[in-house]
């Protein structure tokens, strides 16, 4: 519980800091390599502390301890791609890139970051058997629907 309330207390204090929305955020901010997600969870445990006199990082160890490293079932042991959604020029630019092993991807995100300042996500495992050509403008055509998922103008 002190671990969810934490990664709530982040996304709060991104969407405020950062003006970044939580279902912009897909991903856990103490997993996080982007340094804006890394604040809110540093900022968002010392408040934990303060409040519940309890240390988030403490709580996390215990819960590590509880859950199994891989997901269960075949699709944990299957190969491999990983996808990575980067902003482009405008907020509502989303492209889809793919690669085929995690450090791929975590050096196409910190060349966008330093290269571009595009936000990226962190990098999605895909299992190879969804691979087909045209799953990155899927893949994109998803994020975009995330950012603008509304009510209907009929209700």
């Amino acid at each position: 519980m002190i671990v969810s309330q934490t990664e709530e207390l982040a996304a709060l204090l991104m969407k405020n800091l950062f003006q970044r929305e939580s279902a912009e955020v897909a991903f856990l901010f103490r997993e996080s390599q982007c340094h804006r997600a890394k604040h809110c969870w540093r900022l968002s445990s010392e408040i934990q502390e303060v409040l519940t006199h309890t240390d988030p990082e403490d709580a996390l160890s215990e819960l590590d301890d509880e859950e199994p490293s891989e997901p269960a079932g075949a699709l944990a042991s299957e190969p491999s791609t990983y996808l990575v959604v980067q902003e482009g020029g405008s907020s509502s630019e989303l492209y889809a890139h793919v690669f085929g092993n995690s450090d791929d991807a975590q050096d196409y995100r910190a060349s966008s970051a330093d290269e571009g300042s595009y936000r990226t996500s962190v990098p999605i495992k895909v299992p190879e058997s969804l691979w087909i050509p045209a799953f990155a403008k899927v893949a994109e055509a998803i994020a975009r629907g995330a950012i603008s998922v509304d009510f209907s103008e009929d209700d």
